[in-house]
Formats: C-alpha cells, structure tokens, sequence
C-alpha cells in the first residue's frame, strides 16, 4: 500500500520531535497492532492523535467509524515535549483536519479525553487506543472511562510502554484480571515495536 510506505518514513511526534529515529516514533508496530486485530468495519476510538501520522494509519485499515479525540491546546496549562515546537496547537490541529480530509469514515471530536469518553454507550466500541497524557494518573482515568465502552472481546490498547503508563496499565489489567478474568492466565498484554500496547477484553 503505498500511502502506508509513505506513512512509515514519517515522524508520529512531528519533524521536529527530540525522538528522531526510534521505533516508538514511527508506524510500524503500529501497523502489526493492526492487522493482529483486524479492525476493517469496526469501531474505533484513538485518543491523542497530533499531527494524525497514527490516525491515517487507522484510516488505511478501513474501519467503519474511526473517532479522532484530542484537545489540541484546550487546555493552557498543557505542558508537553511540543510546547515550544515551530508550530502552535492552532497550526497542529489544522495540519490534522488537511491530512484528515480525504477519508469519509473519520470524526474529529476535540475534547478532553474522559469528556469524550462520556458520548460513547457502553460496550459500543471495538478498539480503544490511548495515547494522551502520559502520566500514571491520567492513564488510569483514561482506561477507567474508556475500558466499559469496550465491547466484550474487543481490544483497548495504546501507545508508550513504558514508565507511567507501564505501571498503569499493567496494574489496571491486572486488577481487572483477579475480578473477571480466568485463573490461569498469563502475561496478557502483548507488545509492540513501537511501544504500543494490546488487551483483549474478555
């Protein structure tokens, strides 16, 4: 597919990103998150999307309602590694709509993460990708709103494994384990080249 070539030269964090040329910057662990899946006619939420790089690679994969949530700059006291990037969250979020205006399937919802969580029924969505705010607290809040508007054996999963949201995730699924999950479970989050992260609700 060479729009999905194109995609993988590009930067998810942006030209001008401090992370240049590592795998958590580029598409294609992504991409296997993806096809694992298989989300052509499904549902999907991507929360955190920037610059779109991740959200046009959904796109490709042909869902059947893909939700792009992001605040691009609501918030004033957002402090992130893009605050003092060449373009402002006014630029940022325009050079997402441009980049969005070619695919049908796609609503732009800009919004706080939980705020946008509250629109969804539950168990109405196939695949949650979280990659907001990165800290323990604000990924624990994410995949409190978002896992119950996950369908049952669908997929939450997100980006940056790592540190916060490592911690987070990993005691979260845990937890939900011990309450719902079969006892001889093992490891069941599954990871990916570019730091995503998978679960399967069951």
């Amino acid at each position: 597919m060479k729009r999905l070539i194109e995609l993988s030269r590009e930067l998810r964090m942006g030209p001008d990103s401090y992370n240049i040329d590592v795998p958590l910057n580029r598409i294609d662990g992504l991409v296997d998150l993806i096809e694992k899946i298989d989300i052509k006619n499904k549902t999907v939420c991507e929360i955190g999307c920037f610059l779109g790089v991740s959200t046009e690679t959904f796109a490709l994969f042909n869902p059947k309602q893909l939700y792009a949530i992001d605040i691009w700059g609501l918030n004033e006291d957002y402090e992130d590694l893009y605050a003092n990037r060449k373009e402002g969250w006014l630029d940022t979020e325009a050079l997402f709509k441009e980049r969005m205006k070619k695919y049908k399937n796609i609503e732009i919802i800009k919004d706080f993460s939980v705020n946008a969580a509250e629109r969804f029924e539950d168990n109405s969505i196939d695949v949650v990708y979280i990659d907001a705010e990165h800290s323990y607290e604000a990924v624990t809040r994410d995949l409190e709103a978002w896992f119950p508007k996950v369908k049952m054996h669908g997929y939450i999963c997100g980006h940056d494994f790592y540190d916060d949201v490592r911690t987070a995730v990993s005691k979260f699924v845990v937890n939900y384990l011990i309450k719902h999950g079969p006892r001889n479970w093992q490891t069941p989050i599954k990871q990916f080249s570019d730091t995503s992260w998978l679960f399967k609700k069951i």
